[in-house]
């Protein structure tokens, strides 16, 4: 199979930190298109790429088009590893009950506000109490 170029991580020698270097007349054409914030390298077929994230995936399509000789393999497959974005698990649904409020609390809470405090209590906090204005919403926080 032919390749373009090549794709190498090492230590940019103007700016001391890691990045990737391509060269590859082609390879270098493509990836100038496709990332604009890099910088020439030792010739006119040389770049050099800041390593973030953004990048790397940019150089995996450059790579999916365009095969490189890949010098730095074990650092590209840790690197270009396929993010696995876990799938927020369905939370138990718990059914609400009346909830009574702590002693500091000196208000009465009518029964649909105590089913709100327990939505509250239920939620750690992290909720969203909303109904029609003057059902006692404020109430229902202040017994939180």
């Amino acid at each position: 199979m032919k390749t373009f170029g090549t794709l190498e991580y090492a230590i940019d020698k103007f700016s001391g930190s890691w990045a990737w270097k391509i060269s590859g007349v082609r390879a270098v054409m493509m990836i100038s298109k496709l990332i604009p914030k890099l910088w020439y390298g030792n010739g006119p077929n040389e770049v050099i790429i800041p390593d973030n994230e953004k990048n790397v995936e940019q150089i995996r399509l450059i790579l999916e088009r365009y095969p490189l000789e890949i010098l730095s393999k074990a650092v590209w497959q840790r690197k270009a590893r396929a993010k696995v974005i876990k799938k927020p698990s369905n939370p138990k649904i718990e059914k609400l009950s009346k909830a009574i409020p702590k002693k500091q609390f000196r208000g009465k809470l009518l029964n649909f506000q105590k089913m709100g405090l327990d939505f509250l209590l239920k939620s750690s906090g992290n909720a969203l109490l909303a109904d029609d204005m003057g059902l006692g919403k404020t109430v229902q926080t202040l017994a939180y």
